[in-house]
């Protein structure tokens, strides 16, 4: 059975080598014995969101994301309707914004992003927010390991999936991070959060071929270098927030 694969914005929108996400993720649903075709563009308008399995788009710089968002507006109907369809996306870095009702920039620009979420995202330009992350997910057994780097903050999400035990919330204040709607997921976690989060990464597997195929049983493979590597890094961030 063959997945389809869609990459927004790989030139754009590809800080911490973010394209490695959807690269893995080929790897890991070709092991589950999938045939899988990943199709890269820097505009939405070259393709139909409901002719495929899954789509993402990675972080960019704001000036990167404006491009990217005006562009991706041309298809917020359709990108909707593949959300409510129970369509498998995911955003991280900034690209989280664009699934908001609005993103402000820091001279009081106010942008119309899709809609998907209720939130709004407000962004300035007194500080970046950086550092490594460490979190518990709603719907994963292991914590989440990453790296973030944004310059905004989000409000009125009701929808998030993580809590910060080391790292920056939505909001200052706040531990609570991420967004979910059905199988729509945004995160300022990078990374690249999949290859960093073996648990993450088998989630999307799942979803996504399940979404291919509604009989599609997980086959388990064992990626002794992907875990060992999110072992290290896991009891590293645990034991430096222990410290603290």
């Amino acid at each position: 059975m063959k997945i389809n694969l869609l990459h927004l914005y790989p030139n754009l929108m590809n800080l911490y080598g973010e394209y490695a996400n959807v690269m893995v993720l080929k790897r890991h649903l070709s092991d589950q014995g999938f045939e899988v075709e990943v199709t890269g563009t820097d505009t939405v308008c070259e393709v139909e969101p409901s002719d495929f399995h899954f789509i993402y788009i990675g972080a960019g710089t704001e000036r990167s994301q404006k491009y990217a968002l005006e562009d991706l507006m041309k298809k917020k109907k359709e990108l909707r309707e593949f959300s409510e369809a129970g369509g498998v996306m995911l955003f991280t870095g900034s690209a989280y914004e664009m699934l908001g009702r609005s993103i402000t920039d820091a001279g009081g620009v106010s942008y119309e992003a899709l809609g998907i979420g209720e939130f709004l995202s407000v962004q300035q330009d007194v500080k970046r927010i950086t550092g490594d992350c460490y979190a518990s997910c709603v719907f994963l057994d292991k914590n989440v390991v990453g790296f973030i780097n944004k310059c905004s903050f989000i409000t009125q999400n009701s929808d998030t999936i993580f809590n910060m035990k080391m790292g920056f919330g939505d909001n200052e204040g706040s531990k609570k991070e991420g967004f979910r709607k059905k199988n729509t997921f945004g995160t300022y976690i990078t990374g690249p959060v999949l290859v960093k989060n073996p648990a993450m990464m088998r989630y999307f597997v799942e979803c996504i071929g399940r979404s291919a195929d509604e009989g599609f049983e997980y086959k388990d493979i064992d990626y002794a270098y992907e875990q060992k590597a999110y072992e290290i890094t896991e009891r590293k961030l645990r034991e430096r927030m222990e410290s603290e």
